[in-house]
């Protein structure tokens, strides 16, 4: 109620005592969400919020502590600043903040700031805090703060206070200095003296003599104790004290000394703090377990943070309070219990008035028993029953004995009817209202039995009422005679309803000792004169109303119900029954009042819905209520009684407005009420119309309101009522099975849940829901356990009506004994109309008939359901249940179709019952996979134009285009993270849309199926090229032998998601099984992408992507390497993850940057690549764990790392700490086959386990090979178990894998490497394997690394012996030609592209060594699939090393033999490229020069360079060129010394610099091409040497290419942003710097300048070569236009100025008069719509000087027949518009030429003007308008003359109306103002003779028509001329009227109508549009409309009935239908 009030006052003060902020209303909300429902104040929302919860009370906190074990108490606490209330002593405000807080639980402390000690005693002698302290419900405690450094307080002044405070106040007064640390205490108990606190306490004092002091704990002693430092500290500030709530002293805590010492003063002040006063101490008591026993009500107040006072109803206890009393000891005594066997009568007395009444009967026979007769009287006192036997003893005690025997006598005065002794009874005993005798008879009872009917009626009267045990029921006898006794008792025929009322109406505090009860009857009566009162007043006597509570001492209810404020006349509250008056008021407003709150009952009684006027459902009776809601909001005249309504929230006023009728009638009863019913007519005509009537019928027959009641009660546990389930017709029950005459029916399924829905659809066939309710209780068999519900149940069966009550009893685990036994009871009480039908399992049918025919006549039903009885609705409704799909709730219709054939294999019962549904396994996650340290990945995409990146944010992008592809294949080197990408895409895709099958494969898991596939295929005899097995076999062969589906649904359902294109494929590993079952998943991948799969995703590592490429035409991708960013997140999130403790985020990431910068710096890795491999990156992350923890826990700065780490160590490290996790952390000793001795052997270097994994190794990677390669070794093994715990090898039942691939290579290599250095090779061993297929396949790439790593550790020493041994094999499988393919690279060759020195050193080693020189020529000179040889390969990948271990060789198998050197340093690949060639196209300039030594010692001739550097490759591109593109200076000075030094001549060096290729371009073009000036001055070192001539150098600078472009040309096309980051690209592949790639084009352009200039070229020269034209007619102006080359057109400008023989005004001016190809500047620029450009075309013209005449003819050219204007228009570009303008106007253009650019016109007949209409730019308009001034504007007559010629578009104007163009409507409008000009376009025609009304009568857009009719008004037409325009008729003889109706365009037809067009011009079927548009929307002269309308038609029809008898062949109908088509 606080909450829907919005009071945030009193929401605090409740959370504060405790309030379960958990407890939900009848809609089911919560406080928190009942707040937010409302928008309540921010304050409440965050008072209710979780967070607060722990500081709602003492005893909630502890709640919550204990529920939530995680969270540490904090139990050294200061005062709780929640209790704290601060102001300063100048405050003007204070006493109005105080007084707002005063009965606030929370206000119990007040700090005055900045006071004087004289200024704050006067304020508390002040009446006005005397008043508020003594009414203040927690307020004892004043801490004042003075500015006098010396306190001294007159103890007379506190005298005087102590006076007229309130005796039973404590009170504390501390008065405190800033300049003192002691402060100056006073105190006061209840009913003491204040005291002064003396704190000279003795510092000798023993802890035991401390404790000892305790046993008598008042205030004092408590501080002493603090003071000692005992459960706290205290230091002489009350407000500064520290408490230790949880410690104990000597078993006890301080509060419980406070409690059992009974000192309330200090139990108040403890309880600032937060006590756990629901937990025990060690003795194993609670504090008010304690208080209960020993202290006295002040003291249980206190504990109970209740009021100060002996009356607790001032402020009833709340949950947590009410919880506290409840809990029991271990003897299970309550405190009530407590008080009642040891504690003082007051303090049980007290206790029992805080609403522990459900312990009074288990009180008074403990008190009884214990003879503590004082308590007894207590607990008769409260009507608490006698206990079960009286003895002698007391009738001895006094008091007790009068009690009793003036029960005795009163009831005797009952049976006797002696009127006077019940009065004095009632007189002396005022607050009995059941008085029970010895035999626990309440009074009515004893009236009853001896049918005093008119003592019965008397004490109903005055508020008498039975026992809660006995039974009230009369029988019908006992009614009649009651009825004849109300009527003469009241004097009227029936006024029970007055005795009802009287019945349950009791008095609030102190209002006992006047008879009020005839007050109170006064007041009904009153009310029952009053016709709508009379009418409430019935209602409520069929009501739930439990008391109606009168205090007649106060005019408000706060004192009864505190969460009200002190103006609350009167509340209620329907939930409990309880209504409250406050009765203090003159009578009309108690009347009022009363009324008020009877009407709130018996609204919710009637309608149930928060005591609103209308049900829940009722929403048009809601609707109606709300405008009359609205049309009193804020009305000034209604009376304060209504607007009073609008002081509530606005939820509330519905509640409140309707309770308004009988408040305001019963307020006034005369005839103010009759004026103010006519100022509200509306609310007094909703209450009898709406109100009145319901009521009438709640009378009438309550029973079927109280039935729909009841099942909205029960609703939420019975039958469903809306169910979404329906049968087909003929599938339902009968009424046979229905309508049975047994009392009981039992139906019975198996799918009960579908028979409830069975019979409720019978049900629903012949009646209403609302129908259904009335007769039919709908619960279930668990209700039956709940006595509420149950006795409500069979009060609803008590009524006459015909009744059926319908039991669930479906869920078996529900029935018990206790349930059915309370059924069976309800069922025999029924009479032969009332009827019970159970819904149960057939398991349990025959338990419930045998128990049922037992009691009545019962007959059973059975029935089954299938799929085909429910209707298409229902299965639609059941497929949209929700089921496990891959561990994914999805919905199951997103996988199957109701339609689908497949639906009916599903589980009926598993949908209708709701048992879970598994479909699919569970995503596998791979082995290391962890969402907390997984790295998001860019994917790089090779597309045949560019390489395309996707970073993560952009992923996204990749997978749609995935989705349009299909195949997406991931192509990249092993530990990449390819297994992990596709984990983390599959569980991304099933977040994203859980409807989709994802299925991830690991090939390796399925080796043993594609062997069984492979051995089918040889059996069957056909080849695995040859096996092709379509679509439908491959998804066959996928759902059977590879996904191997579970049930008959997982099939099914496959299927069905498989034409659906729901599946997505991922095949992960596909290299790993290759090669020996490729042709088989070739062909399967091939026929699966043809399928309906949605997505098909392959990892492979590169060496097989080209095959899969060219098979299934895939987007390949492959992902980034990590950055070094990466590789700091991914550690830092892995070492967080596995270690779990580390929090210091910056030693962290120290640790993680020093360990990879060493890495890096140990092996080289400038690029830090080693760790950019994420498999890498995390074996560094396990490797290194232990390091890590050291420097974390460690006070050093930097980490203590080796000094040397690279790959193969990384790995070593890896496996070797994983061998000592699993040594030292197994219980016992390895269980393999090792003597003892050889444990040294495992702990040093773990040795077995090595030779172990290196031989699961080798049965992964060699499985065919496996016998021959341990032949002659010993077999080791393990137990998987052992294997699993080491973690390197993991088993799953019979198979095993590595926990990544790279490992069983790392382990292979291993093995090849000891058989490398084994002594004694033997033939056939493990050689063969290791160079016939380890070195020489690609998918062997890893071990050859790890190989080539162990051969340069030095670890390892190969005898002589054995190199020479392995080149005598080499040798041999050369010969038997298993080394060499056709186009396939050798061994040589792999080795090199790798970059395996080592394993090149070792082969040429093995060959030289054994003298096999032939195989090593052959070597040489093998080409791989590119057409290289192992030279040009070393070039290629730039191996400085590996190239020079190859010419050493070489040189030395040859013997220096000049022409065999000349040949390899010649030597062309099959594209005609040498290593000279391909160092200078990949940059690699260690490499060209390393090649240029050793042609140094060849005898190069002039010749031979010069052969070598003109020569072509297939590419047609030579060094020479290729080097000049690229911007290689260095290229050029290397070839200058070379050339040098082998004798060039100028001959040869004129030859080279002269020399074209096919394109006729010479290496200028390409210098100028490159953009490098540094190429350009090597160059012209050339041409010195050359000795170039004026001829030269202007062939150089004039010479033309086949596209007649010269060097200035290029300098220009070449400074293009496209093509710069063509270039850029192309410098990134090349790995080229900007260092190496000038870009300088100024200065380029300047060089060739200066240097035409040195040679001795003229003005004239270099002018023709500025204007000359390419191929395509375009200058070097063109070009620097055309690709926005500001610094090339500032460069040229200075240039020509410079040159003094070049007339710079004479240059432009021909530069832009004369023609070229390529079209003029001016349209270079304007087309290029770059304003960029435009003012650089400017500058131009500026330097040409051109004058007005020419620029307007340059502004004015025409291209495709418009202006640059009318372009610029076109493109909507403001900014270059005002350009051409602004440029205009400075080129001194007159008047004339301005406006005549502006009314130029296109080939279409259009101006820029004309074209801005068209286009409706309004922008462009206002632009333009904006530019121009008032002079250049058109006028009116020529923006008329424009609107109305003819163009393309027929009239500008009427195009306005045809396209809508409103806005140009609305501004022509104000630049057209004439009335003439107006009129001239209003009453022009097209060509269609349609004028602006027909078309825009067709258009049928408002805001057009509506401009049209200002147009209208501006032109003033006269009626002749308004008549003719109306009339008019286009061409196809129709006017506007007519177009309007037709096109159903209703404004212009109204428009029309009202401007006076005439409806004969419509036909029938129009007018009757018309006629049915006009009666539903209406107009001003709607009435004369709808006459001329009828009028028409009359003569229509008359002239059709006419035609009809004319010619029988007419037969036009006019279909009304058509009229509803209205667009409105």
């Amino acid at each position: 109620m606080a909450v829907e009030r919005n009071e945030p006052e009193v929401v605090e003060l409740l959370i504060t005592h405790g309030a379960d902020l958990t407890i939900q209303n009848r809609d089911k909300l919560t406080p928190l969400e009942l707040a937010e429902k409302l928008n309540c104040q921010e304050s409440i929302i965050a008072a209710l919020k979780p967070k607060d919860l722990s500081r709602s009370s003492p005893i909630a906190n502890d709640i919550i502590v204990d529920f939530n074990q995680t969270s540490k108490e904090q139990t050294r606490q200061t005062i709780d600043k929640r209790y704290i209330r601060e102001f300063d002593f100048d405050d003007i405000n204070l006493w109005v903040k105080i007084e707002v807080g005063r009965r606030n639980g929370t206000f119990k402390v007040l700090i005055i700031n900045n006071a004087t000690i004289n200024g704050a005693l006067n304020l508390m002698l002040s009446e006005k805090f005397i008043k508020t302290f003594n009414v203040s419900s927690h307020f004892f405690f004043i801490d004042i703060c003075v500015d006098d450094s010396d306190i001294r307080v007159n103890e007379g002044e506190l005298k005087k206070l102590e006076n007229v405070l309130h005796a039973h106040k404590p009170l504390i007064i501390q008065w405190r200095s800033p300049n003192s640390s002691k402060c100056c205490i006073f105190y006061k108990t209840p009913y003491e003296s204040i005291v002064f606190l003396k704190q000279d306490w003795d510092d000798q004092l023993t802890e035991e003599q401390i404790i000892e002091e305790l046993d008598n704990c008042q205030f004092p002693i408590l501080l002493k104790v603090l003071n000692f430092g005992l459960g706290g500290s205290f230091h002489g500030n009350l407000i500064d004290t520290i408490l230790d709530v949880s410690e104990e002293i000597d078993t006890w805590k301080l509060i419980d000394y406070a409690a059992k010492s009974d000192d309330s003063l200090s139990l108040r002040y403890l309880q600032l703090f937060n006590w756990s006063l629901h937990r025990m101490n060690a003795s194993g008591s609670k504090t008010l377990e304690i208080a209960s026993e020993h202290a006295s009500p002040q003291s249980i107040s206190a504990i109970l943070d209740l009021p100060d006072t002996n009356v607790p109803h001032e402020l009833l206890p709340i949950c947590w309070q009410r919880n506290l009393l409840k809990l029991k000891n271990f003897d299970g005594l309550t405190p009530t219990l407590i008080a009642a066997q040891y504690g003082k009568t007051e303090t049980l007395e007290y206790l029992i008035n805080c609403g522990v009444e459900e312990d009074c009967l288990e009180a008074i026979e403990l008190a009884w028993t214990s003879r503590f007769y004082d308590k007894v009287i207590v607990l008769l006192n409260v009507e608490t029953p006698f206990p079960g036997k009286l003895d002698h003893d007391a009738c001895e005690h006094a008091a007790l004995a009068k009690l009793i025997n003036a029960r005795e006598d009163f009831h005797r005065a009952i049976r006797e009817d002696s009127r006077e002794k019940i009065e004095d009874f009632m007189k002396e005993y005022p607050r009995l209202k059941q008085v029970l005798d010895r035999s626990n008879n309440s009074a009515l009872t004893t009236a009853r039995n001896a049918e005093q009917w008119d003592t019965y009626v008397y004490l109903q009267s005055k508020g008498f009422r039975f026992g809660n045990n006995e039974n009230s029921n009369l029988t019908m006898e006992e009614k009649e005679q009651l009825k004849q006794i109300k009527h003469q008792y009241f004097h009227k025929p029936d006024n029970s309803r007055i005795t009802f009322l009287l019945s349950r109406s009791k008095l609030g505090h102190d209002s006992h000792g006047h008879d009020y009860f005839a007050e109170i009857k006064k007041l009904y009566e009153f009310l029952d004169e009053i016709p709508y009162a009379s009418t409430v007043m019935q209602v409520l006597e069929m009501s739930s109303i439990q008391q109606i509570v009168f205090d007649f001492n106060k005019e408000s209810v706060v004192d009864m119900d505190p969460t009200l404020t002190e103006t609350t006349a009167g509340s209620c509250d329907y939930v409990t029954g309880n209504l409250y008056i406050g009765a203090k008021q003159r009578l009309g407003t108690l009347l009022g009042t009363l009324a008020h709150e009877l009407t709130h009952f018996a609204m919710q009684t009637v309608f149930n819905n928060h005591c609103n006027p209308y049900t829940a459902s009722d929403m048009d009776t809601k609707r109606d209520f709300q405008e009359i809601i609205d049309r009193y909001s804020g009305h000034e005249e209604v009376d304060s009684i209504i607007k009073r309504v609008y002081y509530y929230k606005e939820y509330e006023w519905p509640s409140e407005l309707i309770v308004r009728v009988p408040h305001i009638v019963a307020h006034y009863r005369d005839e103010q009420a009759m004026v103010l019913r006519n100022k509200a007519p509306d609310l007094f005509s909703f209450y009898d119309s709406k109100i009145e009537g319901p009521f009438t019928q709640f009378i009438a027959n309550s029973a079927y309101f109280k039935n729909q009641h009841l099942n909205d009660l029960l609703r939420p546990v019975g039958t469903p009522l809306h169910s979404n389930i329906r049968f087909k017709s003929d599938a339902i029950l009968s009424e046979e099975d229905i309508n049975r005459d047994e009392i009981c029916l039992v139906l019975a399924s198996s799918l009960p849940q579908l028979m409830k829905n069975d019979l409720l659809q019978v049900l629903t066939t012949k009646q209403t829901l609302p129908e259904i309710e009335t007769r039919y209780i709908f619960t279930c068999i668990d209700q039956f356990e709940n006595q509420d519900v149950v006795l409500k149940i069979r009060n609803s069966f008590k009524s006459n009506i015909k009744q059926t009550l319908l039991v669930d009893c479906s869920i078996e685990n529900k029935i018990n004994s206790v349930n059915k036994e309370m059924l069976w009871n309800t069922v025999a009480n029924f009479d032969k109309q009332k009827r019970v039908v159970i819904v149960t399992h057939t398991r349990v049918a025959d338990l419930f008939l045998k128990d049922a025919n037992k009691i009545v006549e019962t007959c059973l039903v059975q029935k089954e359901y299938s799929w085909a009885y429910l209707d298409a609705e229902s299965q639609a409704n059941l497929l949209a249940r929700t089921v496990d799909f891959q561990g994914y709730p999805v919905a199951l219709d997103k996988l199957i179709s109701v339609d689908s054939e497949y639906a009916k294999e599903i589980p009926l019962s598993c949908l209708i019952e709701g048992s879970p549904i598994t479909i699919g396994k569970p995503l596998p996650t791979s082995y290391g996979y962890d969402e907390d340290y997984y790295v998001e990945r860019t994917f790089r995409v090779a597309t045949k134009e560019e390489d395309l990146i996707f970073p993560p944010n952009k992923v996204t992008d990749l997978l749609k285009r995935v989705q349009q592809e299909k195949v997406l294949l991931i192509s990249n080197r092993a530990g990449m993270g390819k297994t992990t990408i596709l984990t983390h895409f599959s569980k991304k895709i099933k977040e994203t849309d859980p409807s989709y099958w994802v299925i991830r494969l690991d090939l390796n898991n399925y080796t043993d199926v594609l062997e069984e596939e492979k051995r089918r295929i040889h059996i069957e005899g056909t080849s695995d090229a040859e096996e092709k097995r379509g679509t439908a076999e491959a998804s066959e062969f996928l759902r059977k032998n590879l996904l191997k589906l579970e049930f008959t649904l997982e099939e099914r359902l496959f299927s069905e998601m498989l034409e659906k294109n729901r599946i997505i494929l991922m095949f992960d590993g596909f290299d790993e099984v290759s090669p020996f079952y490729n042709t088989i998943l070739l062909s399967l991948l091939a026929d699966l992408r043809k399928s309906p799969i949605q997505q098909l995703w392959i990892t492979t590592r590169p060496f097989l992507k080209k095959k899969l490429v060219s098979k299934l035409r895939p987007i390949s991708c492959a992902l980034q390497p990590f950055s070094f960013d990466n590789q700091i997140e991914f550690l830092m999130k892995f070492w967080r993850k596995s270690i779990g403790t580390l929090s210091d985020e910056t030693k962290l990431k120290k640790f993680a940057e020093t360990l990879l910068k060493r890495l890096s710096k140990s092996i080289a890795d400038s690029n830090r690549e080693l760790a950019s491999v994420p498999l890498q990156a995390r074996m560094l992350a396990e490797a290194f764990d232990q390091d890590l923890i050291d420097f974390y826990y460690s006070n050093k700065l930097q980490p203590d790392l080796p000094r040397k780490l690279d790959l193969l160590d990384v790995y070593k490290r890896f496996t070797h700490r994983k061998y000592l996790v699993y040594i030292f952390e197994k219980n016992s000793l390895l269980e393999v086959n090792l003597a003892r001795e050889n444990l040294a052997t495992i702990l040093s270097g773990g040795m077995n386990l090595r030779k172990i994994h290196q031989q699961l190794a080798l049965q992964v990677l060699f499985p065919e090979e496996m016998d021959k390669l341990l032949e002659f070794r010993k077999k080791r093994s393990l137990k998987p178990e052992e294997l699993n715990r080491i973690g390197i090898v993991q088993y799953e039942g019979e198979k095993f894998y590595f926990v990544h691939r790279t490992f069983a290579e790392y382990y292979a290599s291993d093995f090849f490497m000891s058989t490398l250095v084994k002594p004694n090779p033997r033939i056939s061993g493990p050689e063969e394997p290791l160079l016939d297929i380890a070195l020489r396949y690609d998918f062997h790439s890893v071990i050859r690394n790890f190989l080539n790593g162990l051969l340069e550790s030095g670890e390892f020493h190969i005898p002589e012996e054995n190199l020479k041994f392995y080149g005598g094999r080499i040798n041999q499988l050369w010969t038997q030609n298993w080394l060499i393919e056709p186009n396939a690279p050798t061994i040589l060759h792999i080795a090199i592209r790798e970059g395996n020195f080592n394993i090149v050193q070792f082969l040429l080693t093995c060959l030289v060594s054994s003298n096999h020189i032939d195989v090593l020529r052959k070597l040489y000179e093998a080409q791989d699939q590119y057409g290289k040889s192992v030279w040009l390969v070393a070039a290629e990948e730039g191996r400085v090393d590996i190239l020079e271990i190859l010419w050493l060789t070489w040189k030395k198998i040859n013997d220096g033999n000049i022409k065999k050197l000349k040949d390899i340093l010649m030597m062309r690949s099959r594209n005609q490229q040498t290593a000279w060639c391909l160092s200078v196209i990949l940059n690699r300039n260690e490499i060209f020069e390393r090649i240029i030594e050793y042609a140094k010692g060849v005898e190069f001739t002039p010749e031979d360079l010069i052969d070598l550097v003109l020569f072509e490759d297939t590419y047609a591109m030579r060094i020479w060129y290729s080097a000049a593109l690229r911007g290689q200076a260095w290229v050029f000075k290397k070839l200058f010394a070379f050339a040098k030094d082998v004798g060039f001549q100028a001959s040869h060096f004129k030859k080279l610099t002269l020399a074209t290729n096919d394109f006729d371009e010479t290496v200028w073009h390409l210098t100028a091409c490159g953009n490098s000036i540094e190429v350009f001055r090597e160059l012209r070192k050339w041409a010195a040497e050359a000795e170039f001539q004026l001829v030269d150098v202007k062939h150089v600078l004039s010479s033309k290419d086949n596209t007649m472009e010269s060097v200035w040309h290029t300098v220009a096309y070449y400074n293009s942003p496209a093509i710069q980051s063509k270039l850029r690209i192309w410098r990134k592949d090349v790995n080229l710097s900007v260092a190496d790639l000038n870009t300088d084009k100024s200065t380029l352009l300047d060089a060739f300048w200066e240097w035409g200039k040195e040679a001795g070229l003229t003005s004239a020269d270099i002018k023709n070569e500025l204007l000359a034209e390419n191929q395509r007619g375009q200058t070097i102006w063109h070009l620097t236009l055309q690709f926005k080359d500001e610094v090339i057109s500032d460069k040229l400008i200075a240039l020509i100025k410079e040159d003094s023989e070049i007339d710079t005004k004479e240059f432009f001016a021909e530069l832009f008069t004369r023609t070229y190809g390529a079209g003029s500047l001016w349209w270079v620029a304007i087309k290029s719509r770059l304003n960029f450009n435009l003012e650089m075309l400017w500058k131009w013209i500026r330097e040409a000087e051109l004058t007005p005449e020419e620029i307007k003819r340059m502004i004015l050219e025409k291209e495709q027949g418009k202006t640059s204007l009318h372009f610029v228009t076109a493109s909507y570009d403001e900014e270059m518009l005002e350009n051409i303008w602004t440029y205009a106007k400075e080129s001194k253009l007159t008047e004339g030429d301005l406006k005549s650019l502006l009314m130029e016109k296109d080939s279409n007949e259009l101006t820029v003007w004309n074209w801005m209409i068209v286009i409706d730019d309004l922008r462009m308009f206002d632009k333009l308008l904006k530019l121009l001034s008032k002079k250049f504007s058109p006028s009116p007559r020529e923006f008329t003359d424009l609107l109305l010629e003819k163009n393309i578009f027929g009239c500008t104007w009427h195009y306005i109306f045809t396209c809508g163009r409103t806005r140009l409507l609305r501004r022509l409008l104000q630049l057209i103002d004439g009335q003439d000009y107006c009129k001239e376009l209003i009453l022009s025609t097209n060509e269609d003779d349609k004028n602006a009304f027909h078309l825009a009568a067709q258009l049928k857009n408002s805001n057009v028509f509506d401009n049209l009719l200002k147009w209208l008004e501006k032109a003033r037409l006269i009626p002749d001329e308004l008549k003719q325009l109306l009339s008019s008729r286009d061409r196809r003889n129709r006017t506007a009227l007519v177009w309007a109706v037709k096109e159903k365009n209703m404004k212009a037809a109204m428009a029309l109508l009202e401007l006076g067009a005439d409806v004969e011009d419509l036909d029938e079927k129009q007018c009757l549009s018309l006629r049915s548009f006009m009666q539903h929307r209406g107009s001003c002269n709607r009435d004369n409309f709808l006459v001329n309308i009828d009028k028409h038609l009359k003569e229509l029809s008359e002239k059709r009935i006419q035609a009809v008898q004319q010619d029988s062949t007419v037969n036009e109908e006019v279909n009304v239908f058509d009229l509803l088509d209205w667009e409105f």
